[in-house]
């Protein structure tokens, strides 16, 4: 396996000598300088089940004039993660941005790995500000995503409202997937299956699954849940949260 991390033809991005750098996305009439409103909101945590403890997520969807904005913020025993994702008013998205801090550190800015991905732009293009302090300009090899996962389980709420599927459904897309080190763009599919009842959430869930096997939990409004690894959210647990992180202004209109 170590092999791959020096193969950069493996890769799906190639590195670029220069790239534009496209202004933050906003509505040509100037509907987005009102205050977001909050769609959906919600708070989860690893459950008593899941492996490994002290995972927690924090999610906010908001509405902004012609745009559509999810704010994640991830932490682990490990190390923090914050992320915005920018959408179109269709769900389409246009834009990412992604900060990963390390925990346990005298000053974690000074480490910081951030990333801002451009799907607007043909092809889709990537800042990476490494924690070397070394900037890193890449283009991606694939169609325009039409989606984005990210490790949060957030990240697949703007996707499942755009296909609204119906049971037994699939929606095959070509996705920004930035869950590992290497980030790719690939054909995923999500599938929709049969609602189930969640005895320790109490209730019914809809259920939506990567590759027919990795399960996030939902209301039928797109609130988030759980899912099938033992995240759950905050208001179905009686056990002790974790001490949080310390948290630090986003900082997404910046270019890395």
């Amino acid at each position: 396996m170590a092999s791959l991390g020096g193969c950069e033809g493996c890769r799906k991005s190639v590195p670029v000598d220069a790239l534009e750098a496209r202004p933050y996305p906003s509505c040509a009439d100037g509907s987005d300088t009102s205050e977001p409103v909050v769609l959906l909101q919600g708070e989860l945590r690893s459950g008593p089940a899941m492996r490994p403890q002290g995972v927690a997520e924090s999610y906010a969807l908001l509405e902004n004039g012609c745009l559509r904005i999810l704010r994640v913020h991830q932490e682990w025993p490990q190390g923090t993660s914050d992320l915005e994702i920018m959408y179109d008013a269709s769900w389409l998205p246009m834009r990412v941005w992604r900060r990963t801090l390390p925990r346990n550190h005298p000053d974690p800015l000074t480490r910081a790995d951030v990333r801002v991905y451009d799907l607007r732009n043909d092809p889709t293009t990537m800042h990476w500000r490494k924690p070397s302090g070394e900037l890193e300009l890449r283009e991606f090899r694939g169609v325009r995503p039409m989606a984005v996962v990210a490790s949060a389980r957030a990240s697949l709420i703007p996707w499942i409202l755009r296909e609204e599927l119906g049971v037994d459904e699939v929606a095959d897309r070509p996705v920004l997937d930035i869950r590992q080190q290497w980030d790719e763009i690939e054909a995923v599919p999500l599938f929709r299956v049969a609602d189930r009842y969640e005895p320790d959430l109490g209730r019914d869930v809809r259920v939506h699954t990567l590759f027919g096997s990795q399960a996030v939990y939902t209301t039928e409004e797109g609130e988030l849940l759980g899912d099938l690894a033992g995240m759950r959210v905050e208001g179905a647990l009686d056990t002790e949260a974790p001490a949080a992180a310390e948290r630090y202004p986003y900082d997404a209109r910046v270019m890395p």
